[in-house]
């Protein structure tokens, strides 16, 4: 799983960690400070096996942290590199299965650009706009969009805000609502990549 702008929003893990074969979620958020970032990982209800440890740009493929910036301009809008860190933890599933949850302070779409290249690829993006350009929309969607569709490696599952367009490409699969754990009071559907 890959959430762009994540915030400390528990709903997506909720929501997942027992209905797909997730084994990895990426939450990726450069508004976030560490200790936040901290706190939400053992707030995480009891799914946290083991100790959180640091990650290093390394985990990308990448030799330094501003290698997850995107090269446009407007990704150093809000924060720029010297912000980054990464953290990362196992987190268990109801039925068992270890999943490792990383949180990175960085950019989103150089993130996601670095998990593609590091053959890394989700099978769910939350794609929701909270306001600052998450999406870099233009006329033609939103640049993770196209990032996704041009990789050819698009995710199966979109969990979609109802503030945000749904990518082409997808079916809706359940109803728009909100979610309990969610930080937003967006409602948000789930959508299928149609095969």
């Amino acid at each position: 799983m890959f959430y762009p702008g994540a915030g400390l929003d528990y709903s997506p893990i909720d929501l997942f960690i027992d209905k797909l074969p997730l084994h990895r979620i990426y939450y990726v958020d450069y508004g976030v400070e560490k200790n936040h970032a901290e706190n939400f990982i053992i707030g995480l209800r009891g799914f946290v096996q083991g100790s959180i440890v640091e990650l290093s740009p390394s985990h990308f493929n990448v030799g330094i942290w501003s290698e997850l910036w995107d090269i446009n301009p407007k990704s150093k809008r809000y924060y720029g590199v010297e912000v980054a860190f990464g953290l990362s933890c196992d987190v268990v599933s109801n039925a068992g299965d270890i999943v490792k949850f990383n949180y990175i302070r960085s950019e989103a779409l150089g993130t996601y650009k670095s998990l593609i290249k590091a053959k890394i690829i989700p099978s769910v993006i939350v794609v929701h706009n909270h306001g600052f350009s998450l999406n870099w929309m233009d006329d033609m969607g939103s640049e993770l969009e196209k990032c996704a569709i041009n990789s050819n490696l698009p995710p199966e599952y979109l969990l979609v805000a109802d503030n945000t367009s749904p990518w082409k490409g997808y079916n809706q699969t359940s109803k728009y609502i909100v979610y309990n754990s969610q930080s937003t009071n967006n409602k948000r559907a789930i959508f299928k990549l149609i095969k």
